[in-house]
């Protein structure tokens, strides 16, 4: 049984409308469903990117720092081995390793322990001072440290801890075993209280250990890190290790130790304060990305396992389904409220253009019906005077009327799609900028960074890169509010878009507090000094906070390098990340230029 037959419709109005209005109405919702279902492809695309750039960095960085702490047991054992550092000197000793670990800041104390029970080193203490110990048979077998001068000479004794056997520790213990490299497991160091873990390198003999160097080094810089590279609105990293301990997370306010038993000990992640770790811990991810309702919230879920050094670690990364969707669901209803409104407003024309088209038709179907009842009516025409020259007529005056109904359709399509145009334009112009200070957003950043890299590559030309971030922001926000904050940053985003006028150069928003920018066309000198100048105009805003005026500074990393292969993007940008780091590192509010 047929639903539609064209034999049942009455109006030739009608008739004319129909093959209008249903493609048009396919034309509309195919592409809305289509547009939907491609939404939450993207959004996946999306969560996929961002996620393996998160992990593509933590990993790198922990390989990084990580071979840190295993080089510098390294450099030791072999100035052991090579006759560099004496043991038995005391005085070539301090000054050893009192240096060693001044030029290492994440590095809490190096040391080394031999195979007849005597102990030697430097820590670094809580207030920064650099403290060296001795354990031989003058101690008593007892750890003894002391103050050490800038030259490194051991000065007044600070404490003393008896019955310190180096042989019997975990980290000798352990080397001893593997004879080779090791890590220990992640612990709270007793000295300050802080994230540690010990690297351990055995010195062999004959296949025998006659000594283990060590390193305890910091691991505060892994929270730092992953608080850099999520924002806490729309999601957060986390790391664990082989028993499910919490590791680091990218919100400072987890706690990764509790005291158990006068001990302290890792959180395990399933009993994390932290909703977002606790009900993720246990779920499965395998390779892919999941998504999962937490506190009545949806997140895109994904985990890697880091495998290094013996380490068997786990990062987790959590997204917002809800914010990342957010822009393209705007976009989505504006294009089909558009749609919806053309569709109407089509509607209405058709049909009073169909209206306005069949008026000639109507009339002479009903002189034809006059006709057929013997009412002949004439038909003036100025060629022919019988119904054949009335009927041409009509058909000529239909064709006139007609191009004129295609031609205005024409330019009403054509104002449509240049509208449409615009709009796609304005979606672009946002999809590129940041909404809150108006500066281009990471995306932007990445896309010219590359254009630029490309460019100054092919002309073998210096560009630089510039990476900054506002100074204790956390701090700011947290003593005078996220509004506050949203105004410091749109007053630092005005000075800098003022401070890089020229298209040749580009400075945007990287995330959070943290700023990038591209320069092309400078000197390392002229360079250096543009990062002065904005540094010190940046300190010159006055941040009015319920009357009292709040100043803000900020530590710019800066990398001035010929670009070359493609593959090498990255790393200028890791450069000048880390030239940021020391900035921060080395007191803040200063420009750092990486070697």
């Amino acid at each position: 049984m047929k639903l539609f037959k064209w034999r049942t419709i009455k109006s030739i109005r009608t008739t004319f409308m129909i093959p209008f209005v249903i493609p048009l109405l396919i034309i509309i919702i195919v592409p809305s469903v289509f547009m939907r279902r491609g939404a939450n492809d993207i959004s996946m695309f999306a969560v996929e990117t961002i996620s393996d750039q998160v992990f593509n960095r933590m990993i790198s960085l922990l390989d990084d720092q990580l071979e840190q702490a295993m080089q510098l047991n390294q450099v030791n054992a072999l100035n052991y081995e090579r006759g560099l550092l004496h043991l038995d000197v005391s005085g070539n000793r301090d000054q050893y390793f009192s240096g060693m670990i001044s030029a290492y800041n994440d590095v809490a104390m190096t040391f080394v322990g031999l195979d007849d029970g005597s102990f030697y080193g430097a820590r670094r203490s809580i207030d920064g001072s650099i403290q060296v110990v001795r354990n031989d048979a003058q101690t008593g077998g007892a750890s003894e440290y002391y103050l050490v001068d800038e030259q490194g000479n051991r000065q007044e004794f600070v404490e003393r801890f008896d019955n310190f056997d180096p042989r019997k520790r975990p980290w000798y213990v352990k080397a001893t075993e593997e004879k080779a490299p090791v890590l220990s497991d992640v612990y709270n160091h007793f000295v300050v209280k802080l994230p540690t873990i010990t690297a351990s390198y055995p010195v062999l003999e004959n296949g025998e250990v006659i000594a283990v160097f060590g390193v305890d080094y910091l691991l505060t810089w892994i929270g730092e890190t992953l608080s850099s590279v999520s924002d806490d609105q729309t999601g957060m990293v986390y790391i664990t290790d082989d028993d499910g301990n919490l590791i680091a997370s990218s919100r400072a306010s987890d706690e990764i130790f509790e005291m158990v038993s006068g001990e302290s000990k890792l959180v395990s992640a399933n009993e994390s304060a932290n909703a977002l770790i606790r009900q993720s811990a246990d779920v499965t991810f395998g390779d892919g990305i999941k998504e999962l309702e937490i506190n009545k919230n949806t997140y895109y879920s994904k985990a890697v396992k880091y495998q290094n050094f013996g380490l068997d670690w786990e990062l987790t990364i959590l997204l917002s389904k809800e914010i990342i969707l957010s822009d393209m669901q705007v976009a989505l209803n504006r294009i089909n409220n558009t749609m919806g409104i053309s569709f109407i407003l089509f509607i209405i024309l058709a049909y009073l253009m169909t209206r306005w088209i069949t008026k000639p038709i109507l009339k002479l179907n009903a002189a034809s019906l006059r006709l057929a009842e013997g009412k002949f009516e004439f038909v003036s025409d100025e060629i022919r005077q019988d119904e054949l020259g009335q009927l041409s007529r009509s058909f000529n005056e239909m064709a006139i009327k007609l191009t004129n109904v295609v031609s205005g359709l024409e330019n009403q399509v054509e104002e449509r799609t240049k509208a449409l145009q615009e709009m796609n334009e304005s979606l672009s112009r946002l999809s590129y900028s940041d909404g809150l200070t108006g500066l281009p957003n990471r995306r932007k950043f990445n896309d010219f960074y590359e254009s630029a890299y490309q460019a100054n590559a092919l002309k073998e030309r210096h560009m630089v890169l510039l990476m900054m971030d506002l100074d204790n922001f956390k701090s700011f926000n947290d003593t005078y509010g996220h509004l506050a904050g949203d105004d410091c940053l749109r007053l630092v985003s005005q000075v800098m878009l003022n401070m890089f006028p020229h298209k040749k150069d580009l400075v945007a928003r990287y995330g959070g507090e943290e700023f990038s920018a591209v320069l092309q066309g400078y000197s390392k000198d002229e360079a250096l000094a543009i990062c002065e100048q904005l540094r010190k105009r940046i300190n010159e805003i006055d941040i009015v906070v319920d009357g009292v005026i709040i100043k803000v500074t900020i530590s710019i990393g800066m990398v001035y390098f010929v670009p070359t292969d493609i593959s090498m993007m990255d790393e200028w940008i890791k450069s000048a990340d880390f030239a940021l780091y020391q900035a921060k590192h080395h007191g803040k509010n200063q420009t750092w230029i990486s070697v």
